[in-house]
């Protein structure tokens, strides 16, 4: 976790307020503790991990739904705090926060237009439990924004044999943040079928990323989340039938299958909080 009690203080590892030396201390004399259940916490760092805290006793909260911490999603939360700081008419934004009614502890709570809402930056695969921590916070009132994680849902990031599917949380929300490029993926089924119908018209300045690192400036940036073929097929021609000389390219036509996994790239610093959707 990014957070811990000092007494009554809520801190944070993001503002940076704190020596690393004087968190050891503390940490080492037991005055951090876990916001949620108040036990002993300690001060984790490294040379190149993020520095988090985590229970001395390494046993988690009772509160519902936690999960081990990826450095993955420690940076995304770091990320996607740092940003909403920026947007407009958002206010009380807290990292961490918790909510005592339904046990839930969403990554970050905030206001935006006095409407409460939270993110959730999900790193690990879920399945039904989506749909229990999705209407929990709409009980309370919360709009909830779910954003997947890239190590875990790209097809480009497996390791493994085979292709990755289509989780249910995939189902419900558009949007992938990967850290490593500081940018969101966000699906459109309707606005991507028109940008490519537009392609084949040769009308766009687009650009079909291969890997989440091919980012081009000044061009519409699109990238396939799963395995090609769940996006469209593609097919090569020439206008005439055939080809005439050794310069000639041919024309790529694409073709839209009903899975789209094909998602629009936008650094996540150029993106107002009003187009997430």
């Amino acid at each position: 976790m990014l957070t811990c009690l000092i007494g009554n203080n809520k801190i944070n590892l993001i503002e940076h307020k704190y020596e690393k030396d004087e968190l050891k201390k503390w940490s080492k004399n037991r005055v951090l503790k876990c916001p949620i259940c108040g036990k002993d916490y300690e001060y984790c760092h490294g040379k190149v991990k993020i520095p988090y805290f985590r229970h001395k006793d390494k046993e988690e909260c009772c509160y519902l739904y936690s999960e081990p911490e990826t450095q993955e999603h420690l940076k995304g939360k770091i990320d996607l705090y740092n940003w909403l700081l920026k947007q407009s008419n958002v206010t009380n934004v807290e990292l961490e926060s918790y909510i005592p009614e339904t046990k839930q502890r969403p990554d970050i709570m905030f206001e935006w237009n006095g409407q409460k809402c939270v993110i959730e930056y999900q790193c690990t695969p879920i399945s039904s439990e989506y749909y229990e921590r999705h209407e929990l916070y709409e009980a309370c009132g919360i709009k909830d924004i779910w954003i997947c994680g890239a190590e875990k849902y790209f097809q480009y990031y497996h390791n493994g044999t085979g292709l990755k599917q289509v989780s249910e949380i995939e189902k419900n929300t558009t949007l992938y943040y990967d850290s490593k490029v500081d940018c969101v993926f966000q699906i459109n089924r309707e606005m991507v079928k028109k940008e490519f119908e537009m392609i084949n018209n040769n009308k766009s300045r687009s650009h079909k990323m291969k890997v989440p690192f091919d980012y081009v400036v000044g061009q519409e940036n699109f990238f396939s989340v799963k395995c090609v073929d769940k996006s469209y097929s593609s097919q090569s021609y020439y206008p005439s039938g055939r080809r005439t000389n050794k310069y000639q390219y041919p024309v790529i036509r694409h073709t839209f299958k009903e899975n789209c996994s094909l998602a629009k790239c936008i650094p996540l610093n150029s993106i107002k909080l009003k187009e997430v959707k």
